[in-house]
């Protein structure tokens, strides 16, 4: 990218991980269509490292600037014309503009308010009581994430635990979740409530249970809240099972 805008009106940037931002004078008439398909064309030439070929993919997203232009404003309308080549595909450019569906626009504001709701715990656990329907014990519970969104109100869960998995945020979501239900079955029990711990069981997506991490985290969990893990059951997402059964399987 460097070399493919090296002129002195052009600036190539890291933002973080594998986004960069790039800004450059653009031509009259459709200067940044022609600016991001330059851009793609430098990222996709092969490289040659070790022997090995390498070829690298990506989606770009494009926006004009003016003068007056917020900064800001226009990374995150870069950024949703991004997400919609991604969607297209990848391997593309998509230059944004006015017309850009609704629900592009709920989507890239959805992620957003998602990352924010992992970063900062906002997204809640709840409980599901597991009752004998002959003696009317309870057995143990289930444990639920529910998100209050101060505008949008309850989120469904399918929305935002797909949302976040799209994100490769679903185990540190997971991981809260669960950590914060093991530290409340403790505390009842410190607080004289049950005379043991509550066995609890959880939904995680087919993802998290094909990582090689799982059980560390959840020796983790056990060893920071004292939870024991005889009594916690992992179970998997009735839509793991839908959306792709012989990976869930395999998994």
């Amino acid at each position: 990218l460097n070399t493919a805008f090296s002129d002195r009106s052009s600036i190539v940037a890291r933002l973080g991980g594998d986004e960069f931002v790039i800004a450059t004078e653009l031509e009259p008439s459709g200067g940044e269509a022609s600016a991001a398909e330059r851009a793609l064309a430098a990222i996709q030439q092969p490289v040659h490292l070790d022997g090995r070929t390498l070829h690298v993919a990506a989606s770009i997203g494009a926006v004009a600037a003016f003068p007056g232009s917020d900064v800001q404003e226009l990374i995150r309308r870069a950024d949703i014309a991004m997400y919609q080549a991604k969607d297209q595909g990848g391997q593309r450019c998509r230059v944004f503009d006015d017309n850009l569906s609704q629900a592009i626009l709920d989507r890239a504001e959805l992620q957003e308010d998602v990352r924010q709701a992992v970063a900062h715990q906002d997204i809640d656990a709840y409980y599901q009581p597991k009752i004998d329907c002959i003696s009317g014990e309870l057995r143990g519970l289930e444990i639920l994430a529910r998100w209050k969104h101060p505008v949008r109100g309850f989120v469904a869960p399918p929305i935002f635990i797909r949302t976040a998995q799209d994100l490769g945020l679903d185990q540190q979501l997971s991981d809260h979740i669960l950590r914060t239900a093991c530290t409340q079955a403790m505390s009842w029990v410190q607080d004289g409530v049950s005379v043991r711990p509550v066995p609890l069981a959880m939904n995680i997506t087919a993802s998290e249970l094909g990582t090689d991490r799982l059980y560390d985290r959840l020796l983790d969990i056990s060893a920071t809240t004292g939870y024991p893990l005889d009594l916690l059951t992992i179970e998997i997402t009735e839509e793991s099972l839908i959306d792709d059964p012989d990976l869930t399987a395999l998994r």
